[in-house]
Protein backbone atom coordinates (compact mmCIF):
# COMPACT_ATOMS: atom_id res chain seq x y z
CA UNK A 1 0.00 0.00 0.00
CA UNK A 2 3.01 2.48 0.95
CA UNK A 3 4.46 1.85 -2.37
CA UNK A 4 1.52 2.51 -4.55
CA UNK A 5 0.69 6.02 -2.34
CA UNK A 6 4.65 6.65 -3.04
CA UNK A 7 4.19 5.86 -6.68
CA UNK A 8 0.97 8.02 -7.37
CA UNK A 9 3.15 10.71 -5.19
CA UNK A 10 6.10 10.29 -7.98
CA UNK A 11 3.33 10.00 -10.66
CA UNK A 12 1.67 13.36 -9.43
CA UNK A 13 4.63 15.42 -9.12
CA UNK A 14 6.11 14.32 -12.28
CA UNK A 15 2.47 15.75 -13.91
CA UNK A 16 3.02 18.79 -12.35
CA UNK A 17 6.56 19.62 -12.73
CA UNK A 18 6.04 18.48 -16.89
CA UNK A 19 2.55 21.26 -17.01
CA UNK A 20 5.26 23.66 -14.65
CA UNK A 21 7.50 23.24 -17.29
CA UNK A 22 5.20 23.68 -20.22
CA UNK A 23 3.70 26.75 -18.99
CA UNK A 24 7.19 28.49 -18.16
CA UNK A 25 8.16 27.80 -21.99
CA UNK A 26 4.62 29.07 -23.63
CA UNK A 27 5.02 31.85 -20.96
CA UNK A 28 8.45 32.88 -22.46
CA UNK A 29 7.78 32.53 -25.74
CA UNK A 30 4.58 34.54 -25.33
CA UNK A 31 6.23 37.11 -24.21
CA UNK A 32 9.37 36.97 -26.57
CA UNK A 33 7.05 37.47 -28.79
CA UNK A 34 5.33 39.85 -27.32
CA UNK A 35 8.21 41.83 -27.68
CA UNK A 36 9.41 41.10 -31.54
CA UNK A 37 7.09 39.26 -33.22
CA UNK A 38 6.33 40.28 -36.65
CA UNK A 39 2.89 42.73 -36.99
CA UNK A 40 3.33 43.83 -40.77
CA UNK A 41 5.90 42.97 -43.34
CA UNK A 42 6.41 43.97 -47.08
CA UNK A 43 8.45 42.22 -49.36
CA UNK A 44 9.22 43.08 -52.90
CA UNK A 45 11.73 41.98 -55.30
CA UNK A 46 11.78 42.58 -59.32
CA UNK A 47 14.28 43.42 -61.92
CA UNK A 48 12.62 47.15 -61.75
CA UNK A 49 9.76 48.82 -63.69
CA UNK A 50 11.36 48.58 -66.77
CA UNK A 51 8.45 47.58 -68.97
CA UNK A 52 6.64 50.44 -67.90
CA UNK A 53 8.49 52.36 -70.39
CA UNK A 54 8.55 50.22 -72.73
CA UNK A 55 11.95 48.90 -71.95
CA UNK A 56 12.83 45.34 -72.11
CA UNK A 57 12.41 43.72 -68.10
CA UNK A 58 15.85 44.19 -65.99
CA UNK A 59 17.12 47.01 -68.12
CA UNK A 60 17.74 49.08 -64.76
CA UNK A 61 19.11 46.00 -63.19
CA UNK A 62 16.70 45.05 -59.75
CA UNK A 63 15.06 46.33 -57.13
CA UNK A 64 14.68 44.43 -53.16
CA UNK A 65 12.62 45.67 -50.10
CA UNK A 66 11.98 43.67 -46.53
CA UNK A 67 10.37 46.22 -44.33
CA UNK A 68 8.73 44.12 -40.55
CA UNK A 69 7.24 45.88 -38.50
CA UNK A 70 7.13 44.44 -34.83
CA UNK A 71 4.22 43.97 -32.20
CA UNK A 72 6.67 47.15 -30.06
CA UNK A 73 6.24 49.25 -33.30
CA UNK A 74 9.87 49.17 -34.08
CA UNK A 75 10.89 48.69 -37.85
CA UNK A 76 13.85 47.41 -39.52
CA UNK A 77 14.25 46.27 -43.09
CA UNK A 78 16.34 47.00 -46.23
CA UNK A 79 15.88 48.68 -50.01
CA UNK A 80 18.23 48.01 -52.54
CA UNK A 81 17.89 49.48 -55.58
CA UNK A 82 20.72 48.81 -58.14
CA UNK A 83 20.75 50.87 -61.62
CA UNK A 84 22.00 50.27 -65.02
CA UNK A 85 25.71 50.23 -65.40
CA UNK A 86 26.05 48.99 -61.78
CA UNK A 87 25.61 51.92 -59.88
CA UNK A 88 22.72 51.81 -56.99
CA UNK A 89 21.92 52.31 -53.61
CA UNK A 90 21.45 50.58 -49.98
CA UNK A 91 19.00 51.66 -47.42
CA UNK A 92 18.25 50.63 -43.45
CA UNK A 93 14.58 51.25 -43.38
CA UNK A 94 13.59 52.28 -40.07
CA UNK A 95 9.79 53.39 -41.19
CA UNK A 96 6.86 51.37 -42.69
CA UNK A 97 3.09 52.04 -42.83
CA UNK A 98 0.53 49.72 -44.59
CA UNK A 99 -2.68 50.81 -45.66
CA UNK A 100 -4.49 48.21 -47.70
CA UNK A 101 -2.48 46.76 -50.20
CA UNK A 102 -0.37 49.75 -50.13
CA UNK A 103 2.95 50.12 -48.26
CA UNK A 104 5.39 53.21 -47.60
CA UNK A 105 8.72 53.12 -46.45
CA UNK A 106 11.43 55.26 -45.37
CA UNK A 107 14.81 55.15 -43.82
CA UNK A 108 18.42 56.53 -44.52
CA UNK A 109 21.13 55.30 -47.18
CA UNK A 110 23.67 53.20 -45.64
CA UNK A 111 25.40 52.71 -49.62
CA UNK A 112 27.09 54.12 -51.33
CA UNK A 113 28.85 55.86 -47.96
CA UNK A 114 29.63 59.35 -49.71
CA UNK A 115 25.73 59.52 -49.05
CA UNK A 116 25.15 57.52 -45.99
CA UNK A 117 22.34 59.21 -43.68
CA UNK A 118 20.49 60.73 -46.88
CA UNK A 119 16.48 60.54 -46.48
CA UNK A 120 14.81 57.55 -49.15
CA UNK A 121 11.75 57.05 -49.67
CA UNK A 122 9.40 54.91 -51.55
CA UNK A 123 6.05 53.11 -52.48
CA UNK A 124 4.82 49.76 -53.46
CA UNK A 125 1.39 47.93 -53.87
CA UNK A 126 0.48 43.99 -54.04
CA UNK A 127 -2.50 43.26 -56.16
CA UNK A 128 -2.43 40.00 -55.55
CA UNK A 129 -0.25 36.66 -56.83
CA UNK A 130 -2.60 35.76 -59.96
CA UNK A 131 -1.45 36.23 -63.14
CA UNK A 132 -4.66 37.11 -64.18
CA UNK A 133 -4.63 39.59 -61.56
CA UNK A 134 -3.31 43.52 -61.74
CA UNK A 135 0.33 43.69 -62.02
CA UNK A 136 2.25 44.80 -58.89
CA UNK A 137 3.68 48.50 -58.51
CA UNK A 138 6.74 50.36 -57.37
CA UNK A 139 7.71 53.48 -56.86
CA UNK A 140 10.53 55.14 -57.94
CA UNK A 141 13.55 55.40 -55.01
CA UNK A 142 12.88 59.02 -53.67
CA UNK A 143 16.30 60.44 -51.93
CA UNK A 144 17.15 63.34 -50.34
CA UNK A 145 14.71 66.57 -49.97
CA UNK A 146 12.29 64.17 -52.71
CA UNK A 147 11.84 61.69 -49.45
CA UNK A 148 9.01 62.09 -46.89
CA UNK A 149 8.87 59.92 -44.04
CA UNK A 150 6.68 56.84 -44.84
CA UNK A 151 3.77 58.08 -42.09
CA UNK A 152 3.04 60.70 -44.56
CA UNK A 153 2.01 58.64 -47.28
CA UNK A 154 2.64 60.56 -50.23
CA UNK A 155 1.22 59.55 -53.42
CA UNK A 156 4.45 58.61 -55.29
CA UNK A 157 3.43 57.56 -58.56
CA UNK A 158 3.65 53.83 -59.41
CA UNK A 159 4.62 51.61 -61.73
CA UNK A 160 3.60 48.47 -63.37
CA UNK A 161 5.83 45.17 -62.54
CA UNK A 162 6.03 42.78 -65.15
CA UNK A 163 7.99 40.30 -63.34
CA UNK A 164 8.35 40.32 -59.76
CA UNK A 165 6.00 39.98 -56.89
CA UNK A 166 5.52 42.78 -54.01
CA UNK A 167 3.65 41.03 -50.97
CA UNK A 168 2.26 42.91 -48.30
CA UNK A 169 0.81 41.10 -44.86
Amino acid sequence: MIRIKNMQLVVGASIVAVMLGVMLTLTNTVSAQGRRGVLQSVHAGSPDACAAFGLPDGCDANYSLTALMFVDGSVEGKLTDRFAGGFGFSADIDCLTIVGNDAWVSGVLIVPPQFAGFPVAARVQDNGTSANDTPDMISFSMLGDAADLCDDMVDYPLFELMRGQVRIK
